[in-house]
């Protein structure tokens, strides 16, 4: 009796060492493979933005960093060891909780190593449902649009429906985006003289910063001068600054022009194609497209640099024609728009608007250089992750990249003095 249950938990413990055996092989075939997919996506975004994006030399001289070498040190940390599988098994799991440090260990890395600049960041589902939004109102409009259907067929990539959980996620026509009701700030500064509004974000809802601003314009409608101050405001939606602002204080149709440049590749001309058929129908750009070089033959752009220059295949010169709104509210006093190093993409661009349409004097320091520039959000193969990456270049009239040196002001205030006293001091003078 006891030589036959010796055998049986022999029998048993052999079993259980080969069956946790088994599970080991297994489990280490699993991280094997989950981790080469991860570099694959990690790659494949590398060779996006060199193919693509002609913004990699500007933010290396900008932060002064060798970009590749940046990007080999953040990929070494994609490793088995990095990441806590807890109790996770099966592939499935173990995939889900590898697409999660990617996202947040390694893409966002690269997020803070780059600055954000050239707009090099993963999607938030929070972005992810405002940009379905975009794209859902975009062929509503017009179900033609180009650019709506291009992004509409990228939602449907099984891989990023999986990582977004898109099936329990709410994908409203009219997006969540940001309701603050304490996005403008208004003040009277000197009674019947300066007037001052500040605005934190281009993310919130136009109608409610709208409900603030009327009574705000039509009260200080007869003043002398009105400050909109858009210092630390990181950008969002360009249309918030055009329509509540140029559109409704303007008597006149204001003109915006400039050009963006971009490289010659499918993904990138294909998307330029969507974005001057997009701008055209939903914002009212007219976008001519020609080779770079006839523009350079042109216009010059001295002070551009020849690595830059060099990479620039085509050009769409941009033109924007503002009417006033219906419900306009003409200001004829001056304006003042203050900038500074936090003011981005969004708030930049109203920075290249005011000063190309003489909307407002631009007063600050320079800008961050995270430019409104057309852009592609790419999903990678085996994670689903949407990562952004700009592929237009915006020079200044000079040729000076404006992501790698901002956007300069009009009246540059010297670091260290306040803006706001700055541009006060400037109108007590007489300007």
């Amino acid at each position: 009796m006891k030589r036959f249950l010796f055998l049986v938990i022999t029998a048993l413990v052999l079993t259980a060492c080969v069956g946790t055996g088994t599970e080991r092989t297994e489990h280490s075939q699993y991280e094997e493979q989950v981790i080469e997919n991860l570099l694959y996506d990690f790659d494949y975004l590398m060779l996006f933005m060199e193919e693509n994006s002609p913004l990699i030399g500007p933010i290396e001289r900008r932060l002064g960093i060798d970009f590749r070498e940046e990007m080999l040190h953040i990929r070494s940390r994609i490793t088995v060891e990095n990441i806590d599988f807890g109790n996770a098994t099966t592939l499935e799991e173990m995939e889900r909780v590898a697409a999660q440090f990617f996202y947040d260990d390694i893409l966002m890395d690269i997020t803070m190593t780059t600055m954000s600049l050239g707009h090099l960041a993963p999607t938030s589902e929070e972005s992810l449902i405002d940009h379905f939004a975009r794209v859902q109102r975009y062929l509503l409009e017009d179900e033609t649009s180009l650019l709506g259907y291009l992004f509409y067929e990228m939602y449907q990539d099984p891989v990023l429906a999986r990582f977004y959980n898109l099936d329990d996620l709410c994908l409203e026509t009219h997006g969540r985006g940001a309701f603050d009701k304490d996005n403008i700030t208004t003040a009277i500064l000197v009674e019947g003289e300066v007037a001052y509004v500040s605005v934190a974000s281009f993310m919130n809802s136009i109608e409610m910063d709208g409900d603030v601003l009327r009574p705000f314009f039509e009260e200080i409608q007869d003043f002398d001068h009105l400050i909109i101050d858009v210092r630390g405001n990181l950008g969002g939606f360009m249309n918030h600054f055009t329509y509540l602002f140029m559109a409704t204080l303007s008597d006149d149709v204001q003109v915006v022009s400039y050009p963006e440049f971009f490289r010659r590749t499918d993904p990138v001309l294909e998307h330029v194609e969507a974005y001057i058929d997009s701008s055209r129908l939903h914002n009212g750009f007219i976008g001519t497209f020609r080779p770079a070089a006839d523009f350079f033959r042109e216009n010059p752009m001295p002070h551009m640099h020849s690595a830059d220059r060099a990479l620039l295949d085509y050009v769409v010169e941009w033109e924007l024609f503002i009417e006033p709104s219906e419900e306009n509210i003409p200001f004829n006093g001056e304006i003042w728009l203050l900038v500074d190093h936090w003011s981005a993409s969004a708030s930049e661009n109203a920075a290249i608007y005011s000063m190309s349409s003489g909307f407002a004097t631009v007063v600050g320091y320079e800008t961050i250089g995270v430019l409104g520039a057309m852009t592609v959000s790419i999903p990678l193969p085996h994670t689903g992750i949407l990562f952004r990456v700009d592929f237009g270049f915006m020079p200044d009239e000079d040729g000076f990249s404006q992501e790698e040196f901002g956007v300069q002001p009009q009246h540059l205030v010297p670091f260290g003095d306040d803006i706001l006293d700055y541009v006060l001091d400037m109108i007590m003078e007489g300007g």
